[in-house]
């Protein structure tokens, strides 16, 4: 009889997207389904990691094997490979992927330490200009600065306002004058402790390439270019308009 592979399906979450977590998992089953064992584990809004939506899990290690422990049945649940389906915080900011590492649970992914530097914008631009990557003018503000004379002073318009540890463009938004600035930074920190402004570009071209590694093998797709009939490549624009 052939292995069937046991993979984790892990999604939902406790941050500003889990609904687009949600909306992932509707793909992505049906296609490890076909080749896998599915274990679909759904991350309530309390931070609960639940087995079919109802059964209690952690992440554990059982002698030789690694998997989950359901405390309330006693069970220890193997699992080959955890297919983490996050989106935001506590997902892709190296939280479970470090959870998963304490029990040794293989995981498809970036690793912790690169999660976490990619999800903070601010950490992630002084890493890019370290090495010698070109980056756009941009500051960190906080709630309690000057942000509109910081960013006057040091960007000018027409720039850009987003939250520095948010993804699905939750919070951001252009500004081309004082009044448009302060609603932007007032957005952003309606979600965030933090902002980055940046100097925004036009006109402009956004395209994207995927990269993977295995080991010394790797592969990168074809570069696509996002078009999009909204002001910028927003949440409705990423996740509802079929005109991008």
């Amino acid at each position: 009889m052939h292995y069937r592979h046991r993979v984790a399906l892990i999604y939902g979450g406790r941050g500003f997207e889990r609904d687009v977590s949600l909306m992932g998992e509707k793909v992505m089953r049906p296609i490890i389904e076909k080749s896998f064992d599915c274990l679909p584990i759904l991350i309530d809004k309390e931070g609960g990691w639940l087995y079919n939506g109802e059964t209690r899990v952690i992440p554990a290690k059982s002698g030789k094997d690694s998997g989950f422990f359901a405390p309330d049945m006693g069970e220890f649940i193997p699992t080959d490979c955890a297919f983490v389906l996050l989106h935001g915080d506590f997902g892709e900011d190296g939280v479970v992927q470090g959870m998963l590492c304490g029990a040794d649970i293989r995981y498809i992914g970036c690793k912790t330490k690169t999660s976490a530097i990619c999800r903070d914008k601010a950490v992630l631009k002084c890493v890019a200009r370290e090495l010698n990557i070109p980056t756009l003018p941009y500051i960190i503000a906080q709630r309690d600065d000057d942000v509109v004379e910081k960013a006057e002073r040091h960007i000018g318009y027409p720039m850009f306002v987003k939250p520095t540890c948010l993804g699905s463009s939750i919070g951001c938004s252009p500004a081309e004058d004082r009044e448009e600035l302060e609603k932007a930074q007032k957005k952003a920190f309606a979600v965030s402790d933090r902002v980055i402004i940046e100097r925004l570009i036009r006109p402009k071209r956004e395209l994207e390439c995927g990269y993977f590694a295995v080991k010394s093998k790797e592969l990168f797709t074809d570069v696509s270019e996002i078009i999009t009939d909204g002001e910028f490549y927003d949440y409705d624009g990423k996740y509802k308009s079929e005109k991008t």
